[in-house]
């Protein structure tokens, strides 16, 4: 079985203040609204209208944790609507949350080249 990546307040300090900037900067579409933004993909370097979230950290997992009073600092990239939609069209939720706990990660998997390759010629 395997586990799932979390990052707790107490398990690094680095990432938890990278991670605070990013929600920070991205607060006004953090809800579960389904918000959409203009920016620029983490994924596949597109400059878009339609940046949404993408919780690297799963939003179940993190429900968990503070039901059990630990502290959990979200992790999350922008991404564009079509790259967020291949992302869960290719992987479930456990194998998201199991495999990919930065957007390197996501970059680099095999599934994902030649989808990414052909998204990067489309720029």
């Amino acid at each position: 079985m395997s586990k799932i990546k979390l990052y707790s307040s107490d398990s690094f300090s680095d990432e938890k203040e990278k991670s605070k900037s990013d929600s920070e900067d991205s607060s006004e579409i953090e809800s579960d609204s389904g918000e959409e933004i203009e920016g620029q993909c983490e994924l596949c370097g597109t400059t878009t209208e339609k940046i949404t979230i993408h919780h690297l950290i799963p939003k179940l997992i993190i429900k968990r944790m503070k039901r059990r009073k630990k502290k959990v600092v979200p992790i999350f990239a922008k991404i564009c609507r079509k790259c967020h939609s291949t992302l869960h069209d290719t992987f479930d939720h456990k194998t998201l949350a199991t495999r990919f706990s930065s957007i390197e990660e996501i970059r680099n998997c095999e599934e994902l080249k030649s989808y990414l390759e052909w998204k990067s010629k489309r720029k």
